[in-house]
């Protein structure tokens, strides 16, 4: 057996036996997924592939991924998240292949992978349906390829390429940053080569190819419901864009400016902290204070500012995987301003130490490839405000594959010891999430066995997203006759509660609790906002 395939061997079977011990795959969706289930539930019912219109992806490929792993037993959320599990596990197979490639030495390498495979926004959102695993997935073996084929020379890795950037559109729009890239590497930084034969157009047949699916989209959405008013609805996002991109892009890139290198320094702290070398601080400084005077521009003009692990993200202080706010009556966390201005100080030295490497000119077409990614993916999260932890988990491999081909690890052993830190919260945060999500989900149940339907069931984003929206059989409706979700398309709530807290001036007819190991423990209420439960039908 080679190094290679012993090293591969080795991360699955670490990957592996944290499934096996924290059996993470709930049969429950998680924030948006739902959504993305949707199609690939009716499939397996037989019937045409099509995509609910709350959907803001293309949805095609994920649909089709999902439910290969649906095929053995059905359609159910757990296949789902194993689904995602399993291409998480070749993420991290993909990103040891690039470091190798890329000359990292071995243990490096390892080090890297583990700093992705162990960090809390890629380690919870790796047990869900939702997009930016598969994504990502994607996105490095596209890289991989492109990589190959101008090391190479050969024409059928480019090919191989652009089909990958194709695919990884098909789960995400972003995607369109990858062959915009290639093109642009192979005109600039493979000249010679890239330019024969017209092979910097090669990329663009990926154009096609999502040209296709975006038709297909057209004509293949399921529309439930009046979507105009609703923020996040793609329509309302693709609107407000048009109306408002360019006016407030100033004020976008000046929170870019702090979110990203924030959100890299957050995450390759392992490495940051292990590579660090006296011949970086000069460089690093200048990137530090250049970062707070973003933070003093928006201040002083008053624009929102995006901090690490800040209420809302899918990774906060009070908790990871984004649920509790998602339930009605949640009350949420007050994060001290010393524990803000702290955690962001140590994201801005770590993130100050990954943008001084990559101010460096890439010494290969692969790594200029892995620069124009990183350029067009920030033009996107600017663009269309994308200034989300979850929207930079793609830019965290790229960051990591960047870093160690520029910089050896110096003091392994504090790499390790940060891992070590990390990855006790990963598990225990995954456990937690895992704790109260259960809970959630009981109360539901319970009121579904007490006789109740599910259109009078109010458990918050998801519960009813899934329960009602996914399936309009099952949802309230309004004087006309229309869907109307509470905590989806509309505003209110139903006469069952799945509750935070009590609700003044209602019945509490039930409670479940729920014990978490980092967060606050506590007990789900179930809420009767007329009269006792359990109603018979």
């Amino acid at each position: 057996m080679t190094g290679t395939a012993r090293d591969g061997l080795l991360i699955a079977l670490a990957w592996i036996a944290i499934g096996v011990i924290l059996r993470p795959f709930q049969d429950t969706p998680f924030i948006d997924d739902w959504v993305y289930a949707w199609p690939v539930e009716q499939l397996l019912l037989g019937r045409p592939l099509k995509v609910i219109d709350y959907s803001s992806s293309l949805n095609i490929v994920q649909a089709l991924w999902g439910a290969i792993f649906c095929l053995p037993t059905g359609f159910s959320f757990v296949a789902l998240r194993v689904s995602t599990w399993v291409a998480a596990l070749s993420c991290l197979w993909i990103l040891y292949l690039l470091l190798r490639e890329f000359d990292v030495r071995r243990e490096d390498a390892l080090l890297g992978v583990a700093t992705l495979a162990l960090n809390p926004l890629f380690f919870v959102l790796s047990i869900t349906f939702m997009t930016e695993v598969p994504f990502l997935a994607g996105t490095l073996a596209t890289v991989l390829a492109f990589h190959r084929a101008v090391v190479r020379r050969q024409e059928r890795w480019l090919w191989a390429a652009s089909l990958l950037a194709a695919l990884s559109t098909g789960i995400r729009l972003p995607g369109v940053a990858l062959p915009v890239a290639m093109t642009v590497a192979l005109l600039a930084h493979t000249p010679s080569w890239g330019r024969q034969r017209l092979r910097f157009l090669v990329p663009l047949a990926a154009f096609v190819v999502v040209a296709g699916m975006v038709a297909w989209r057209i004509g293949h959405t399921e529309h439930v419901a009046d979507l105009s008013l609703i923020g996040s609805a793609p329509a309302t996002r693709l609107r407000y864009a048009r109306l408002h991109a360019v006016q407030l892009l100033p004020q976008m890139l000046v929170g870019e400016a702090t979110f990203v290198p924030g959100a890299l320094g957050l995450a390759l702290l392992p490495l940051t902290i292990a590579c660090v070398h006296r011949a970086h601080l000069i460089a690093a400084a200048a990137v530090f204070v250049t970062l707070w005077s973003f933070v003093g521009v928006a201040a002083v003009m008053d624009w929102p500012q995006y901090p690490q692990l800040a209420s809302g993200a899918t990774w906060a202080i009070e908790e990871l995987g984004a649920t509790e706010q998602l339930v009605p009556n949640y009350g949420p966390f007050v994060q001290p301003p010393w524990l803000t201005w702290s955690i962001t100080a140590i994201a801005f030295a770590s993130g100050a130490v990954v943008l001084g490497v990559s101010l460096r000119r890439p010494r290969t077409a692969g790594l200029a490839f892995l620069a124009w990614i990183a350029a067009v993916n920030a033009l996107l999260i600017a663009v269309l405000w994308l200034l989300h932890d979850r929207y930079a988990l793609t830019l965290i491999p790229l960051a990591i594959v960047y870093l160690l081909a520029h910089e050896p690890l110096r003091r392994a052993r504090w790499a390790i010891a940060v891992l070590a830190l990390s990855g006790l919260y990963s598990v225990v945060g995954v456990r937690d999430h895992l704790a109260y999500n259960a809970a959630v989900w009981h109360a539901v149940d319970e009121l579904r066995r007490g006789g109740v339907s599910a259109s009078r069931i109010d458990g918050g984003y998801v519960v009813n997203g899934w329960l009602q929206y996914a399936h309009p059989e099952h949802a309230p409706r309004d004087v006309d006759g229309a869907v109307a979700v509470p905590f989806v398309n509309v505003p209110g709530t139903l006469r069952y509660q799945v509750s935070n807290s009590p609700v003044p001036g209602s019945t509490v007819v039930a409670t479940v609790p729920y014990v978490r190991w980092l967060g606050r423990s506590g007990k789900i209420y179930v809420v009767d906002h007329e009269e006792p439960w359990p109603v018979r039908p």
